[in-house]
């Protein structure tokens, strides 16, 4: 739900694949064949 409210809000999703997509059995997952952009929203709290 959150990543269909995303694309019609924004048109994508902001989010890390590599963070989202589990290293073990990825592709059963539903957001294995999502594609995601790995932008930064402003403003925002950024690692230090």
């Amino acid at each position: 739900k959150h990543l269909e409210n995303e694309q019609k809000a924004r048109g994508g999703c902001p989010a890390d694949w590599a963070w989202i997509v589990p290293p073990i059995s990825g592709s059963l997952t539903p957001v294995f064949h999502q594609e995601m952009v790995n932008y930064f929203l402003s403003p925002a709290f950024r690692y230090q």
